[in-house]
């Protein structure tokens, strides 16, 4: 698998301080997506020991991510998204079709 880290992801771990992060799913819940899977990255080890992960080191990160979790092209791209007044990391390009 090939993962792409923004340089402002970089700068959010940077600023957490953060030398691993997780990707992981959960399922939104709201009229528009139905309970399809989202993608929810977060600075640190997983949270939970209830789900899988494949481990990957890239660009000096540990990166843990949900073994259940298919890329388009078997690419991770990991950015921020921006609210009003926050920031998020974020995994982009999920393939729905294989999960």
């Amino acid at each position: 698998m090939k993962i792409q880290i923004s340089r402002e992801a970089k700068e959010y771990l940077e600023n957490k301080s953060a030398e691993e992060f997780t990707v992981e799913t959960f399922a939104a819940q709201s009229c528009c997506t139905g309970g399809m899977p989202m993608p929810y990255v977060y600075p640190g080890p997983p949270k939970t020991r209830s789900k899988n992960y494949n481990v990957f080191i890239e660009e000096g990160y540990k990166i843990y991510i949900e073994n259940v979790i298919k890329f388009k092209e078997d690419t991770c791209n990991v950015e921020i998204e921006k609210y009003l007044f926050s920031k998020s990391l974020t995994a982009l390009f999920f393939d729905y079709k294989h999960m």
